[in-house]
């Protein structure tokens, strides 16, 4: 039986954006780590560090329509003359894209 264990591990010199998936021979087109630069190919003999690009992080925000309770009032004085602005919390909510 194997058990499958994943460590977290500080690379020197592997640039911002890329990730870590394996330590074995690359296959054709893939991106190895290999003098403190990515290379992509494949190379005759040897094992090398086998690495990804991250994928950026995109959130999107949707606004529901929604408020929240109370509202809240702010007054604001305007050459002595008081005036009541109403300040809305709306709801927003994460669209979950693929």
């Amino acid at each position: 039986m194997t058990i499958e264990q994943k460590h977290l591990i500080d690379i020197p010199g592997l640039p911002e954006g890329y990730r870590a998936v394996a330590y074995r021979r690359p296959v054709f087109g893939e991106y190895y780590f290999y003098n403190d630069g990515i290379q992509q190919g494949r190379t005759g003999s040897g094992q090398f560090l086998i690495v990804e690009k991250i994928k950026p992080r995109r959130i999107v925000l949707e606004e529901t329509g929604e408020d929240t309770d109370p509202l809240l009032y702010q007054p604001i004085k305007i050459d002595g003359l008081c005036v009541l602005m109403v300040m809305h919390n709306k709801i927003w909510r994460v669209v979950e894209e693929e």
